[in-house]
Order: C-alpha cells, then sequence, then structure tokens
C-alpha cells in the first residue's frame, strides 16, 4: 500500500499539513485528530504487531480470497459498504440541524456565511478516508479568507457520523464569496468532493447559476451531475469508487491516476 502522504504542491505562502494533522483558526477549540497509538510513557506506540527483538513488526494486509494484497482504495471501499448505513431519519435530522446551526450563526451576527460539508455518495458520511478531503478544503478556504483579505467573525465546526462540517462567518462580499468558492471546487482534483455553500446576508443562498458559472460535473462521467443524481445512472459503489481513487492519487502525489476535471 501507498505511502499516503500529501504531494508537495505550495499554495501561496501557506504551511502544508500532514494529512493526519488539523488546521483550526487561532483560538479555534475542538478535539485533536489523534497521530497514532501511544505507549504508556505517553510517546508513539508502534504502527503494528513487535517481533521478537521488540521493534514494530509488519502490518498484516487484508487479503482476498486469492491471496494478494488489497490496494487502499478496495479496501477503504470495502470497510465503507460494511459500515451500517445511517438512517433515513438521522440523514433528515442531519440536514435539518444543519439548517439551524446556520440560523443561530446569522442570528447572533450579519455577515457572508460560508458552509463546508462533502459529497459523499450513499449513507455511509463518515470515514477517516473522508476526513483528508475535508481538512484540504478547510485549509483552502481559510488560504483564500487570509489572501482577500476578510475577517472570520465566527467559527463552528463538527464531526459527526452524519458527516464533517464548517461553518465560517465572514465580512467577505457575498457574490465575491461564492466565486471563490466556486474556484476552490474547480481549481483542485479534490475539489468535486467539496460541497462549499454560501449564504448571503438575507439568508438565502447563492447559487452558481445567479453568477452565471456553470452548473457542476459529475464525478464518473463528467456529464451534468443533477442529470445523472436524477436518473440514479451510477451505483453507489461506483461513485464511492471514484471518489476513494481521487483521494488517494491526490495524497500520494499519483497525479495521473486522477481523471480529468
Amino acid at each position: 500500500m501507498k505511502e499516503r502522504g500529501r504531494p508537495e504542491e505550495p499554495l501561496g505562502q501557506e504551511r502544508r499539513l500532514r494529512p493526519e494533522g488539523r488546521l483550526r483558526p487561532e483560538g479555534q477549540q475542538g478535539p485533536e485528530v489523534p497521530e497514532g497509538p501511544q505507549g504508556s510513557d505517553g510517546r508513539p506506540g508502534p504502527e503494528g504487531p513487535q517481533g521478537p527483538d521488540g521493534r514494530p513488526g509488519p502490518q498484516e494486509p487484508l487479503e482476498p480470497a486469492g491471496g494478494a494484497p488489497l490496494d487502499w482504495v478496495e479496501q477503504t471501499l470495502g470497510e465503507i459498504l460494511h459500515t451500517p448505513p445511517l438512517s433515513l431519519a438521522e440523514i433528515l435530522e442531519a440536514r435539518e440541524r444543519r439548517a439551524e446551526t446556520q440560523r443561530q450563526i446569522r442570528k447572533r451576527q450579519e455577515g457572508t456565511l460560508i458552509c463546508l460539508t462533502l459529497n459523499i455518495a450513499g449513507a455511509v458520511k463518515s470515514a477517516p478516508a473522508f476526513l483528508q478531503p475535508f481538512q484540504e478544503g478547510k485549509r483552502r478556504i481559510l488560504a483564500q479568507l487570509r489572501r482577500e483579505p476578510a475577517e472570520i467573525l465566527a467559527c463552528q465546526e463538527r464531526h459527526e457520523k452524519t458527516g464533517d462540517e464548517l461553518y465560517l462567518l465572514t465580512n467577505l462580499e457575498e457574490r465575491t464569496a461564492k466565486e471563490r468558492m466556486v474556484a476552490i471546487e474547480e481549481g483542485f482534483p479534490l475539489g468535486r468532493l467539496l460541497d462549499i455553500d454560501v449564504i448571503g446576508r438575507d439568508g438565502r443562498p447563492i447559487s452558481r447559476r445567479q453568477l452565471g458559472l456553470p452548473p457542476r460535473r459529475c464525478l464518473v462521467c463528467g456529464e451534468l451531475a443533477a442529470a445523472c443524481a436524477r436518473s440514479q445512472r451510477h451505483s453507489i459503489q461506483a461513485l464511492l469508487r471514484c471518489t476513494l481513487e481521487r483521494i488517494d492519487g491526490y495524497f500520494s502525489g499519483d497525479r495521473t491516476a486522477l481523471p480529468p476535471l
């Protein structure tokens, strides 16, 4: 299995984080993502079973019936497909909770609200593999706001089994904010996995159509995403496999494995 590190791709003067790291605005509180198991002395523990000399031994790869080790995409896909799915009630409750969070943030202070979630097919919305593109999307949004420059008036972040969520209230003009967020969604390989909504000061979302921007394309075939979703042209498994291939290609540095944007 390939080493899962981010490729060297400078973004202005921004500091690149390891995939396991968490980027938070200064002063923002929240749980840290652990980097690995710890021993009794608090230091990082071995990543696998120990050999007779006390050194970390090799990890035992998950193997299919034929005996060949599964690659990361297929292994992760299998884990997701065997994860208990969310119920319809849980999905609807999460949708209402996100809407209420948006209302509460806007009620406390006026501004343009930027909301980041992920486009993940199916009823499993939380997995370690999904946290990496979420963190990269968050990093790019914060970097763009610093470049404007724009002030962050409020920030809230949640990591639930219904998905990862980021809310940023900013003083950036709403149409400018939408243009910048669309540029992020379209500007790098993981952007297709990001769902960045911009809520105007009147509480209404700013659409691509309002700005004369093209609609989003399907992750699998490149046709209009809305048309493929309505006709259910692609299976959940096919959509998840494309999602994981894109994540794997980006963080391993294998750009040739990525389909064109």
